[in-house]
């Protein structure tokens, strides 16, 4: 009985300290990706905020713009330029007219194709009235699209 017991109680404490070790262990995993969550949700709302406001801001510099003034706008061409080489969360922003064809202004020529999923895209409305902010595509392999409002 001595001999059973001097083996079951060290055995004993082995597996209640392997097992608070376990979930010690197990409770630290789950902390740091719950920290890696929130850091990652952080950085993406950022990303998405920066987004925004680059839509927000070439919406208000085009609102008062004919499709024919925006293609031939070398001082929005320089623009948006400055705002492609200052923000890196973008590749370009396109402007993209009612008919679906891209109204980057012509300094910019030939039209490039589009970057990928880092294309912010304004599209126009139905008519021959200025455009006006539409959607951002994230999605590489999302065709281009016209939303019209």
């Amino acid at each position: 009985m001595l001999k059973v017991a001097s083996v079951l109680v060290p055995l004993a404490f082995f597996a209640f300290g392997a097992g608070q070790s376990y979930h010690q262990r197990l409770r630290e995993a789950a902390q740091s990706v719950e920290r890696t969550v929130d850091i990652l949700d952080q950085q993406a709302r950022r990303v998405f905020e920066v987004q925004d406001l680059i839509l927000q801001q070439t919406d208000d510099r085009v609102a008062a713009m004919t499709w024919d003034e925006i293609g031939s706008s070398e001082t929005l061409h320089q623009w948006l330029k400055a705002m492609d080489d200052r923000v890196a969360q973008i590749d370009v922003v396109w402007l993209i007219d009612p008919q679906g064809h891209g109204r980057i202004p012509a300094a910019s020529s030939p039209l490039p194709q589009p970057p990928g999923w880092r294309t912010a895209i304004i599209s126009g409305r139905c008519s021959p009235e200025p455009p006006v902010l539409s959607s951002a595509s994230l999605d590489r392999a999302a065709p281009l699209s016209v939303t019209c409002s």
